[in-house]
């Protein structure tokens, strides 16, 4: 039904556009006629998306199929507007589309990750463009009313060729005999349109429909006050009751509940229950309940809720709940003791375990873990953070993204493809690289070997050596970060290195080693680099102060490529 309603508005779009070349009057004495090389009404798709890896003929074939028209790639009489289809990165892309007579209509969004489903969302936009651009000319394509000249055609002096209103036929849409009242905008699929009801001043219940007015399900009613439950049609003002309160027709004011608070319609204020509100309809305000709040519709404001707060709709202000939230879209803050669950969030995360959406742009901040099924633009801050596509910063014990475009920065950092840099001790990436390195300082220690993790040209170093003092065994773990650059088949680097040697099990003096080692190195084998170099080495800190002394030693060693 969608994809016949996509096609229908397409087809109006560009029957509409075309309209002005059809519709030139006939001059006297000349038959009106289509011209022979006229073709039916196209669509030009301009795309230049190559950063984002579309290709151009399977964006016009989908377009094409989507909206049911006639799709170019070339300048063409029959083309009555342009989509250009252009990429502002790898993961997003602008679509703009652009009449002939110079209207303009454009979106921009961000890509997933499989190219398949990139197409068929550059295709579901055009339909989207192609939707609000029949909406927009809705008006323009209604019929002028009937001049004096149509309506009384036998009186006219000069009568116009019969041939002349024909080419208004081919376009029903615009044919709304009801001018005199636009029709409506579509409501929300959780609103419902509010009746209209008797208004009464005052109505004290005990338990609906024991009450002032018995009727009261069918009042507007400016105060309420209930002992047990009351029901009522819609509040103006402010209710007060008990246990349980109900509105059905939504409520402007302030309701307070000492249970639950139960509403239906559209509703704006403030709404207090003890242990529960559930509401379905949009509402501009304030929800507070002890326990929990369940809510269809959209939310302008804020809700809290001591347990948990689930909203089937978007949010645009705060949900704030001591255990869990849960909404369709956030803009604005979603604050949870424990867990929050969005499909989008624009704004703040922030839990005390975990955040999971499909796409985020603002800050993660999670106790344990963040996860975003899709993108994340701005930051993720957890232990553990994982992202199909980040933009800007994780930071974390562990940190996993398909694509990363700015920095990850952690312990152990995973990526298929980093675009920026990933600092930690194991930085493992699809576009990086992992070798084996082995080393001897004498003086320092005679044996060390390491795992070489690097993203460009910034690595770590993560390893241990070994040596042997006054007849004694040390084992010396080592951290390093260096840099280097690529002069094939010479390499140049510079790294900082730290050290530190455990003695023996029994023996408990501990020494501590910071070196800064110039290195070169050349590629001997496709596998295999030799390099070598001074070290300056500071040392050892034997748990009182540094020596500070400045000694130079000496490291040679290899590197082993996979």
């Amino acid at each position: 039904m969608l994809r016949s309603l996509t096609h229908t508005g397409a087809l109006v779009l560009l029957g509409a556009l075309a309209t002005p070349a059809w519709a030139e009057p006939a001059t006297p004495g000349t038959a009106a006629a289509p011209e022979a090389t006229s073709g039916p009404p196209s669509l030009r798709v301009v795309v230049q998306a190559v950063e984002a890896g579309l290709d151009p003929y399977a964006v016009q074939r989908a377009v094409e199929g989507e909206l049911g028209v006639v799709v170019r790639g070339d300048v063409h009489p029959d083309v009555v507007g342009t989509l250009n289809v252009v990429a502002t990165g790898p993961d997003a892309l602008t679509m703009e589309y652009v009449g002939n007579d110079g209207r303009r209509n454009s979106r921009t969004v961000k890509l997933p990750v499989s190219a398949a489903k990139r197409i068929e969302t550059v295709a579901l936009v055009a339909g989207n463009l192609a939707r609000d651009e029949t909406g927009q000319l809705i008006e323009e394509l209604r019929p002028p009313p009937a001049t004096a000249a149509e309506s009384e055609p036998a009186t006219d002096p000069t009568p116009a060729p019969p041939v002349a209103p024909a080419p208004t036929s081919p376009t029903p849409a615009p044919e709304q005999p009801r001018d005199e009242k636009p029709a409506p905008l579509a409501a929300d699929a959780n609103s419902e349109q509010a009746p209209e009801l008797e208004r009464a001043l005052v109505n004290l219940s005990l338990f609906t429909p024991v009450a002032l007015h018995a009727n009261s399900p069918e009042l507007e009613i400016a105060a309420e006050l209930g002992l047990v439950y009351s029901d009522v049609g819609r509040i103006e003002g402010g209710a007060l009751t008990g246990f349980v309160s109900r509105v059905r027709h939504g409520y402007r004011g302030v309701r307070v509940a000492g249970l639950v608070n139960l509403g239906t319609g559209a509703a704006e204020g403030v709404s207090v229950a003890g242990l529960a509100a559930l509401h379905r309809g949009d509402l501009t305000g304030v929800s507070l309940a002890g326990a929990a709040n369940y809510s269809e519709g959209k939310l302008s404001g804020g809700e809290v809720g001591g347990a948990f707060s689930y909203r089937e709709g978007p949010v645009t202000g705060v949900q704030l709940s001591g255990a869990f939230n849960a909404a369709h879209e956030v803009t604005g803050a979603e604050v949870a003791g424990a867990a929050n669950l969005a499909r989008g969030v624009t704004g703040v995360q922030l839990a005390g375990a975990a955040n999971m959406t499909r796409s985020a742009s603002g800050l993660m901040l999670a106790g344990a873990a963040n996860v975003a099924l899709d993108s994340v633009a701005g930051v993720q801050f957890a232990p553990i953070n994982v992202a199909e596509s980040i933009s800007g910063l994780q930071l974390g014990i562990v940190n996993v993204a398909r694509r990363a475009h700015g920095l990850q920065l952690g312990v152990v950092n995973v990526a298929d493809e980093v675009d920026g840099a990933s600092v930690g001790l194991i930085p493992i990436a699809g576009n990086g690289y992992q070798r084996f390195v082995a080393w001897s300082t004498p003086g320092l220690a005679s044996a060390n070997a390491a795992g070489k993790f690097g993203i460009g040209p910034l690595y770590t170093l993560l390893g241990v050596g070994f040596d042997q003092v006054d007849g004694e065994e040390r084992y010396l773990p080592a951290f390093g970060v260096g840099v280097q650059w690529e002069f094939e088949p010479i390499q140049l680097s510079i790294d900082g290195l730290y050290q530190s040697s455990h003695p023996a099990p029994e023996k408990q003096e501990q020494e501590y080693f910071v070196a800064v080692r110039p290195l070169i190195a050349v590629r001997v084998q496709p596998w295999l680099r030799l390099f070598g170099g001074p070290v300056f080495l500071s040392g050892p800190q034997d748990g009182s102060e540094w020596n500070q002394d400045l000694k130079l030693r000496a490291a040679f060693g290899v590197e082993v490529f996979r």
